[in-house]
C-alpha cells in the first residue's frame, strides 16, 4: 500500500487532525519502530516533512524524543525514557500507529494528486472518529 502525504500540508491546522493526536502517533510509532529518520517517520505517518518537523520540535522541546545521530542534513530520532513510559501509556489506550487518519471533512476528498480514500482505508478513518474532533 502506497502512503501519500496529506495534501503536503504546510501547518497542523492544514491536516485537519489535532495537533496532540500527531504528537501521540509519532511517540508510539518511534516507541514501536526504534530510530528513525523523520523522513521515515514523515512517510510512515503520510504527512509532509515541514508538518513532521513541527511535531518533531514540540516533542523535542517536552523531552520526549533525541536526536541520535544525523543522515546528511536529516535527524535520526528516537523515544527517550519518558517518551518511551508515555508511548506505552499511549498503546496501553490505543494500539493504533500507523498513517495519519484523514479528518472526516476530507474523508474521500481527492488531495492534490492524491486518489479519493480507497473504501478499506474509510473504515479505519471511522474508528478516529472520537480522536479527530
Amino acid at each position: 500500500m502506497r502512503i501519500t502525504a496529506i495534501a503536503a500540508s504546510r501547518s497542523i491546522e492544514e491536516t485537519g487532525v489535532r495537533r496532540n493526536l500527531l504528537e501521540d502517533l509519532a511517540l508510539k510509532i518511534l516507541y514501536q519502530m526504534g530510530e528513525m529518520s523523520l523522513h521515515e517517520l514523515a512517510s510512515h505517518m503520510g504527512l509532509s516533512l515541514g508538518v513532521m518537523e513541527r511535531v518533531f520540535q514540540r516533542l523535542r522541546k517536552e523531552q520526549l524524543i533525541q536526536v541520535n545521530d544525523m543522515a546528511g542534513s536529516v535527524y535520526r530520532v528516537t523515544t527517550t525514557a519518558a517518551g518511551k513510559s508515555q508511548a506505552l501509556e499511549l498503546l496501553s489506550q490505543n494500539q493504533y500507529a500507523g498513517p495519519t487518519p484523514v479528518s472526516l471533512d476530507d474523508q474521500g476528498k481527492p488531495h492534490g494528486s492524491s486518489p479519493p480514500t480507497p473504501p478499506y482505508m474509510r473504515v479505519r478513518i471511522r474508528r478516529f472518529r472520537d480522536l479527530s474532533r
